[in-house]
């Protein structure tokens, strides 16, 4: 993690936190980091007020160090079971990117961890290579991983403390989906295999309808082509990989082609990602992801370099490289959490 995701951490740590009324009868938060040790930055007793907690966020700093990730959650379990009150909901925040220094370890460490199942751990996915393999093993379930850009922590935490007959919360399926592929950048055995098969998956988990998800396919090389819109079979021709993004934010906007105004806006984008974007397609990427769209990549490549391309189109909370089968555990444990991100969830605090 650099500097800039520290920053982006502190700042949905912020936002997970704005409605929280910490004290002795509400939330009580204690902060730990964990680098190639753990340490209790602040204690139960240390944060009383938001300020405190916001200050001591706003100190912390990078280190150039392994990421021992079990260290930490042993950590915060120590600091829960032995400082934390009893009879009260127990969660831990957990902001990484899934890559373990100490994999074996990690997995003893989880194993453990079992035993104390009434502790929920959340993970928020924030790096430029995200592992949602482990981020959802540490989490026990995919539905506990989390973006770092948007607030669904923060309904899902209300979802569990507001009681059910208040009717605060509302979920939601309705999701309008453009999938991406690039014809040109793959090379023909993995357009054959690999996208076929990641696309197969992906739509034995989606429920489609008019109140869940609704589907459009564009391909793209010198020309982006709308092969299927929400309605129907659709042909339009376009240019370049900004054109293609630009075809697919107008067909999430056309009601006459079947996109919904009150649905989550999807955009997955599968690629090799051999080309590096232009400054124009960064700078419209960014346009999108303002805007409200979820911008999705799955690589298919060997080079590491391909992940600075991915994550200028995408959140880095929302790419995954994939090379053969040597991650299909990862590309399986990604394609989960891209489906469960297409879900919303809405809840309005009751004052």
């Amino acid at each position: 993690m650099d500097s800039k995701f520290l920053n982006h951490a502190k700042d949905h740590t912020e936002l997970t936190t704005k409605e929280w009324q910490i004290d002795d009868y509400h939330f009580q938060i204690a902060l730990v980091t964990v680098a190639k040790s753990a340490n209790t930055v602040l204690g139960f007793s240390h944060i009383a007020t938001k300020d405190d907690l916001r200050n001591g966020i706003t100190n912390l700093n990078l280190k150039n160090e392994p990421s021992n990730v079990h260290l930490g959650l042993s950590k915060a379990f120590e600091v829960l079971k032995i400082k934390g009150r009893s009879n009260v909901k127990k969660r831990i925040i957990l902001y990484s990117d899934g890559l373990p220094s100490n994999p074996s370890a990690l997995e003893q460490t989880l194993s453990y961890l079992q035993h104390y199942s009434n502790i929920e751990i959340y993970t928020v996915a924030i790096g430029i290579d995200v592992s949602h393999y482990f981020l959802s093993r540490i989490s026990r379930d995919v539905s506990n991983v989390f973006p770092y850009n948007t607030d669904a922590l923060w309904h899902h935490i209300m979802q569990n403390l507001i009681k059910p007959e208040c009717n605060a919360c509302i979920d939601s399926e309705q999701a309008d989906v453009i999938i991406m592929v690039d014809l040109a950048g793959i090379q023909q055995d993995y357009l054959n295999s690999i996208v076929p098969t990641s696309l197969v998956k992906i739509l034995s988990q989606i429920r489609l309808g008019t109140n869940a998800a609704k589907l459009a396919l564009v391909t793209f090389s010198d020309q982006a082509n709308t092969r299927f819109s929400f309605n129907a079979y659709l042909e339009n021709n376009r240019v370049d990989l900004q054109e293609a993004l630009k075809l697919a934010e107008a067909l999430l906007g056309d009601p006459t082609k079947g996109a919904r105004s009150s649905a989550k806006k999807v955009v997955l984008v599968i690629s090799e990602f051999k080309t590096s974007l232009n400054e124009q397609d960064l700078r419209y990427a960014e346009v999108l992801k303002n805007n409200g769209i979820h911008m999705h990549t799955i690589g298919i490549f060997t080079d590491d370099n391909a992940f600075d391309t991915m994550s200028g189109l995408a959140s880095t909370s929302y790419h995954i490289g994939i090379n053969g089968n040597i991650y299909v555990d990862q590309i399986d444990t990604y394609i989960e959490s891209f489906v469960q991100e297409l879900k919303s969830l809405h809840c309005i605090l009751i004052i």
